[in-house]
């Protein structure tokens, strides 16, 4: 069983290229709060990770899901380092894909919340398109932007709820969370981190702990940038399925 966790903006839909190549195992993708006409988070100023992990084991028990596979990308892989470290049985495997571990300092998180209730609150007052323009200009995503697919994905991003997004943004705000390198370190869940080769700060940032994690591997995605699910899916594919097989292969008796 794999579940699928998209990022900020995303759709359950942004796995589809990838998951079809993934063979002999269930497949369920699940929709962020304020995406996909799910529903928008409480406009609170706290930290949602708890609040979704329950949600997500939630929706598991009622799926009769009793393990699953986890793939993040991005505010997905956040959300599935929450979940697996709060119910390490429930999670066979995590492939977390631009998954930020977490700021130190509370200084560094701190203005890093006072940014993304700026970001809110342009959200709010100027709607996706204007929004999605700025953020796509960033350096972070420009080989998305030169990727085939862009236009598509972009114009279907604009169609989504601002204010729904605009909360879950706020909600799950690095600014909220608290480090987590340390915690996956040590985690005895075998984890593949992925990261774009472009996407040198994920890469300085992810591959370090990926290497101290016994349990972990990393993967840089050639050509790529930050956006690999949506910029080289089926390069992400063949990761994914060689690390099922590796780590079958060595928890195998």
């Amino acid at each position: 069983m794999i579940t699928w966790l998209h990022g900020l903006f995303g759709a359950p839909t942004d796995f589809g290229a990838t998951a079809s190549q993934v063979d002999g195992v269930r497949h369920a993708a699940m929709a962020l709060p304020g995406h996909a006409h799910e529903p928008a988070l409480d406009p609170e100023s706290t930290p949602a990770f708890e609040e979704l992990t329950r949600s997500l084991i939630a929706t598991f028990d009622e799926m009769d899901i009793e393990q699953t596979a986890l793939v993040g990308y991005s505010m997905g892989a956040r959300l599935a380092m929450h979940v697996a470290l709060a119910h390490p049985t429930r999670v066979s495997r995590l492939v977390l894909i631009g998954g930020h571990p977490g700021l130190e300092g509370s200084d560094t998180r701190t203005g890093r919340l006072m940014l993304d209730r700026k970001r809110a609150n342009l959200l709010h007052g100027g709607g996706l398109r204007a929004f999605l323009e700025t953020w796509y200009a960033q350096p972070l995503f420009a080989p998305f932007k030169a990727s085939p697919r862009f236009e598509e994905i972009f114009e279907a991003r604009c169609r989504g709820d601002a204010g729904g997004v605009a909360i879950t943004l706020e909600r799950l705000s690095l600014g909220h969370q608290e480090p987590l390198g340390d915690a996956m370190t040590a985690c005895p869940i075998p984890t593949l981190w992925v990261a774009g080769e472009l996407d040198t700060r994920y890469v300085d940032c992810l591959q370090p702990i990926a290497e101290a994690q016994p349990s972990g591997r990393f993967v840089a995605i050639e050509g790529a940038g930050h956006a690999v699910p949506s910029e080289a899916p089926d390069a992400l594919a063949r990761e994914i399925n060689a690390f099922i097989e590796s780590s079958a292969t060595e928890s195998a008796p």
